[in-house]
């Protein structure tokens, strides 16, 4: 008994001690509430204070529309983001939406499994950047409430009065805060990718972007100063998270009346740098399947440190400089150290200095000592530095000095000094030395650093003596550059002496391209490289991307050189670990350059070899083609090429993504000259299926059929006046080369859908602005006029049928026209609404992209076909039919494996976030169900093409 009675008292201490400690802990968040709404207003005060109100009966458009989806029920929230219209808050941070049709609510209600919107109202979204520790806390999980009790309620509810206000909101969550780089990268770049996604920067221009924190209860007063502090660098503002200092200023009566958003966002789970991976501490971080792919990344990398910098300089700075370039600036060499290595790096400082000071260079080197800068002060000053400057040195694994880098101009350098002793770990301790765990030295924050394009990242160990290690800088820093803005300059500028330049010259390239005959001196007038990407494994050239000034082609040997001195490729002394972004080994700098990565082998790899000279000052003569062309070495895989989705997304859609990474936006129009590596895509091939189709789309990147040419049989120089011409030199060089193709394509090392893996990872999170950017680059080839704007009258639906060879997939859609007639009727249609069908293989390029162009509501069957899609206008919807008859992602069974459908091509897709897009199934397309969902999906699409379209001309 005696036992029992104290259990029963040990229990009940215990219950009372638990809701003791429940007690304390909502009274801190009630305080810590107190704390971050005492002596403050809400920023909208005046706004909301002056807001017109409304009803649903106004005709006041309810969307959403979210990009990411991965079909897999229990990671989708991680990948997805959304945007919001007319995103109604409520004090206590409840956010609803309220439909604006019953047809909307009717489409909400649908229960398909395989019926998917990228437009339904509730969508689960990460408001948080993730980390592999909260993949699975839905704590982050979040959605908007749907303000819908039952039928009965629905006119009730669309007729509440509600305030507008005509601001745009990003619905984020925070971590506790920790280092600089990790706050830039994994907060404020995310919000500002899930911004450039849905296109909200001009949306409510005039007025600053507003940032909700979800969790700021969680916060303590630095910290949401800190928060405040960094929004100010965007050109944002925190909004508060408590409403109530907003409705004292207001009737009682009107209190409880929500305040709805033009436009609202979330979603930034997987737009971080990081990813899931641990920033490079693990050795599955290396390899993409975990982590994420970073390739293509560093053009928005770019433009976020072009965003910050023109909200943080001073007008008098922005006025002073360029942030574009740092070609015209006084060579400074920041070397950024702390007071726990500032004794290590006395004798490299030395050295370097030594070094330098023997050149006769205008360079000067400014060491910062780190012990100087707290979190909050200097940041700016810090980045002002930074975007001054010529290099930045500093350790590797020491993120308080390596963060002001991604601020450097274009054309600058980044030396990272690693610890050859400080190892990555694997996650099984079994096996240290698998995947390189415990083997390999830690490059922290290597997928950001090797990503960034308009700076040259170079890594050393300092495990080399002072000596070397500064020789090795100053041969990088000195020696072996290109800017971001590299032309070959003229005679007085770069020493290359033009001896003999003949522009009447007869002799001709290929197609027809015109030469003159020019000569360079050496060592000045080596090429020069510049790759990014690097990830130190077996698959390095899958992923790297190279960009190389005055790139050659041997007309004698068929083979792409690099004129080179013995001295150029002198960088025996790189210990295997090290890399450096502008020096090249013969060994293992290699790209791939258009084979599948998922089948493809060492042998595979490819690069122009090295033409070293045996005399370091020797002229040698070349023919030049036209400053204006870019060159394009590609491998035309068959059969891939020869289907136009393949075509367009992993050639032409890399080859554009290269020009973005490394060539300067102002520099002219490119003239483009596509060569071919093989035999196997040209003019007289046997097969001339690849020849064919790649010509028909050749005026997609603005160029002819001559300038599509194969290495091994017409690349060659010849001279209309003369049968057996003789000429000076065999080389025919390019001021500018591209190379790298890799993972670059719409689907890198994945399939297309075919199998369960391809789910588990998304390939194009976040590159929704660049595929917009990619569509009007090839409109503007075709000089149709790049329409930016969104669906107008006469408003057309467009079905695309028979567009497959696959007999599931080959489909008429007669009952789906007949529907769309029948909503939509030829006569007595008041509304100009036009019903179309066509084969859109039949029709002609321009044809095909004018159609595009005209459509409000596109209808196809997934495929190859369906690439075309890709040319609709800004929120235009795609409905895809995607074959759930015979064809399923095969996997491992109990993992979901043969019975996910094949949605081909959704990574594409469902990140293209200037598109509309839903997925419906074929193999019950015609049954009575599928029928009305669809109906009431072309009625909402066609309502909200037209409200977008008065929208857009109200604006």
């Amino acid at each position: 008994m005696k036992y029992g009675a104290w259990t029963s008292r040990i229990k009940l201490l215990s219950l009372l001690v638990l809701i003791l400690l429940l007690l304390l802990h909502q009274l801190r968040g009630s305080f810590l509430l107190q704390q971050t709404t005492i002596n403050t207003t809400w920023i909208l005060q005046e706004d909301a204070i002056n807001a017109p109100t409304f009803s649903d009966s106004d005709e006041r458009l309810t969307l959403v529309h979210c990009v990411g989806e991965n079909f897999l029920p229990g990671s989708s929230w991680h990948s997805k983001s959304c945007h919001y219209r007319n995103l109604c808050y409520h004090d206590q941070q409840q956010w609803t939406l309220r439909p604006s049709s019953t047809l909307q609510l009717e489409l909400e209600e649908e229960n398909n499994f395989f019926f998917f919107s990228s437009t339904k109202l509730q969508q689960n979204v990460s408001t948080i950047g993730l980390r592999p520790s909260w993949v699975r806390n839905k704590q982050y999980r979040w959605s908007p409430n749907l303000d819908v009790t039952n039928n009965a309620d629905r006119d009730t509810i669309r007729k509440t009065v509600r305030k507008h206000v005509d601001r745009t909101v990003i619905i984020v969550s925070v971590p506790p805060f920790g280092s600089m780089i990790t706050f830039l990268v994994d907060l404020l770049f995310p919000i500002f990718n899930l911004i450039e996604l849905f296109h909200l920067q001009s949306s409510t221009f005039d007025k600053p972007i507003l940032v909700n924190l979800l969790n700021i209860q969680d916060l303590n007063d630095d910290d949401i100063a800190w928060m405040e502090k960094g929004l100010s660098w965007m050109g944002y503002e925190l909004m508060y998270r408590n409403i109530s200092s907003l409705t004292t200023n207001l009737s009682s009566s009107s209190s409880q009346i929500p305040y709805c958003f033009s436009h609202a966002a979330a979603g930034i789970g997987m737009l971080t740098v990081t990813g899931l991976s641990q920033r490079g501490a693990l050795a599955t971080d290396y390899q993409p399947a975990w982590s994420r792919n970073h390739a293509g990344r560093g053009v928005l990398l770019h433009q976020f440190r072009n965003h910050v910098l023109r909200h943080t300089l001073t007008k008098k700075k922005k006025e002073k400089e360029n942030l574009e370039d740092s070609s015209s600036r006084k060579k400074m060499i920041q070397l950024a150290f702390t007071a726990t290595t500032r004794d290590n790096w006395k004798d490299l400082s030395k050295c370097l200095d030594d070094t330098v000071a023997t050149t006769q260079n205008s360079y000067s080197i400014r060491h910062i000592d780190w012990t100087s800068h707290g979190r909050m002060n200097n940041t700016v000053d810090l980045m002002e530095t930074a975007a001054s400057s010529y290099a930045w040195i500093a350790d590797a694994n020491n993120e308080n000095c390596t963060w002001p880098a991604l601020f450097l101009p274009k054309g600058a350098h980044l030396i990272l000094l690693y610890d050859s002793n400080v190892l990555v770990k694997n996650k099984k301790k079994r096996n240290k030395n698998s995947n390189g765990g415990n083997g390999r030295p830690i490059k922290l924050d290597f997928g950001l650093w090797n990503q960034l394009s308009h700076i040259h990242v170079h890594w050393l160990s300092l495990s080399h003596p002072p000596v070397t290690l500064a020789n090795m800088m100053a041969g990088i820093l000195l020696n072996n550059n290109i800017s971001g803005n590299d032309t070959i300059k003229s005679d007085t500028q770069d020493g290359t002496r033009q001896i003999h330049s003949d522009s009447s010259t007869k002799v001709r390239f290929d197609g027809g391209m015109p030469l003159s005959l020019k000569t360079r001196h050496m060592p000045e007038g080596s090429s020069k490289v510049h790759c990014i990407g690097e990830n130190w494994m077996w698959n390095a050239a899958h992923y790297r991307s190279c960009h190389v000034q005055h790139l050659c082609f041997d007309t004698v040997s068929k083979t792409f050189v690099l004129p080179a001195t013995a001295t150029h490729n002198n960088n025996g002394r790189l210990l295997p670990m090290d890399a450096v972004s502008t020096w090249v080994d013969p060994q293992t700098t290699k790209v791939m350059m258009g084979h599948s990565i998922r089948h493809s082998t060492s042998e595979d790899a490819w690069f122009p070899l090295l033409q070293s000279s045996s005399s370091p000052n020797k002229d040698y003569s070349y023919y030049a083609l036209d400053p204006n062309v870019i060159w394009l070495p590609f491998f035309s895989e068959q059969p891939n090429i020869s289907n136009p989705g393949h075509l367009l997304w992993d050639f032409w859609l890399p080859m554009f993504t290269l020009m973005e990474l490394f060539l300067p936006k102002d520099g002219g129009r490119p003239k483009l000259l596509l060569t071919n590596l093989d035999s196997s895509c040209t003019k007289g091939a046997i097969d001339a299926s690849c020849y064919k189709m790649v010509s028909k789309f050749l005026p997609l990147l603005g160029v002819s059929n001559d300038s599509l040419v194969s290495a091994m049989v017409e690349s060659q120089l010849w001279d209309p006046t003369t049968d057996v011409p003789e000429h000076p030199t065999p080389l025919v060089c390019a001021e500018n080369g591209l190379m790298g193709i890799g993972m670059l394509t719409d689907h890198g090392s994945k399939k297309h859908g075919q199998l369960l893996e391809d789910y588990q990872s998304v390939q194009n999170i976040g590159r929704g602005p660049m595929f917009w950017r990619f569509r009007n680059f090839m409109l503007k080839n075709l000089k149709q006029e790049e329409s930016s704007g969104r669906p107008a009258a006469p408003w057309k639906i467009t079905f695309s049928i028979n567009s497959s060879q696959n007999p599931s997939r080959r489909r008429a859609m007669e009952r789906q026209i007949e529907i769309a007639q029948e909503l939509f009727p030829p006569d007595g249609n008041e509304l100009g609404i036009v019903v179309e069908s066509v084969q859109l293989g039949q029709l002609a390029l321009e044809a095909q992209t004018k159609l595009m162009d005209e459509t409000a509501v596109f209808v196809s069957v997934m495929g190859g076909s369906a690439s075309t899609a890709m040319f609709l206008r800004r929120d235009t919807s795609l409905i895809l039919y995607y074959n759930d008859i015979d064809d399923f992602a095969k996997g491992n069974p109990n993992k979901g494996g043969n019975s996910i459908p094949n949605r081909m091509d959704w990574d594409f897709w469902n990140n293209a976030s200037y598109l509309r897009v839903h997925w419906l199934p074929i193999r019950t397309m015609d049954a009575e169900n599928d029928l009305k969902s669809f109906a009431r999906l072309l009625q909402v699409e066609v309502n909200t093409a037209m409200l977008l379209a008065q929208e857009q001309s109200t604006a």
